[in-house]
């Protein structure tokens, strides 16, 4: 409830300074890939599977063609992973396969400074843009199943909880954006890579959120 609270207090004050800071302001919404990048052990796989993005954003282009950035962005960040191991104990192979489908939703606020090449007499331009981001976890998702075969006994458990894992509550990480737009809209593929490991606990191996994903940005008028 403290990050929604937090959320809108930023959205309200957004609004009212845009004005004086600004000289574009919109929303934006977004569809993608993520997964999770880093270090795997021989046992394990992991897949990439949808992502999404919906927010706001400040922009101010000056004469130059420097421009600055900022939002307020829910954004969803996940993986699909596959562990599969096998021993042998007392003459018996035991192999564990444990399917998850995993999500992560946090209130992300990005800040980016980039170019704004004019292509043309109009508006339109080519967009370049790189700067680092914040997010804040909301909550977190686990689907799946974990499978046990003990010799020719199975046992399945269905996985469907939140907070499955202990991810930690906050995400920084850099941001990278390449697009085309004008005063009135713009479309960008943006890159998101954390740099903060997922997974704390001695012996895990280090993981960090990443994501590409096509944006579309509208602009009230100025």
């Amino acid at each position: 409830m403290k990050r929604f609270l937090s959320f809108f207090i930023f959205v309200f004050s957004l609004t009212q300074i845009s004005a004086q800071l600004f000289t574009h302001v919109g929303g934006s919404v977004g569809f993608g890939q993520s997964k999770v990048l880093g270090e795997r052990s021989e046992f394990e796989r992991v897949k990439e599977i949808q992502n999404f993005s919906l927010g706001l954003v400040g922009e101010h282009r000056f004469d130059s063609p420097f421009v600055i950035t900022i939002g307020a962005n829910f954004m969803g960040f996940g993986d699909s992973t596959i562990y599969k191991n096998s021993v042998v104990a007392n003459n018996t192979t035991i192999t564990s396969i444990n399917r998850y489908k995993n999500m992560r939703y946090y209130m992300q606020v990005p800040l980016c400074v980039g170019l704004n090449i004019p292509m043309g007499e109009d508006s339109d331009g080519l967009i370049i843009k790189a700067g680092a981001y914040y997010g804040s976890m909301l909550g977190s998702r686990t689907t799946g199943k974990q499978i046990l075969v003990t010799g020719a006994a199975v046992t399945d458990t269905v996985i469907d909880a939140k907070s499955f894992f202990a991810y930690p509550k906050k995400d920084f990480g850099w941001i990278a954006a390449v697009g085309y737009g004008n005063d009135n809209y713009s479309v960008e593929v943006r890159f998101n890579k954390g740099l903060t490991s997922l997974f704390n606990q001695p012996g895990d191996l280090p993981k960090y959120n990443f994501a590409y994903i096509v944006t579309l940005t509208g602009y009230l008028p100025n």
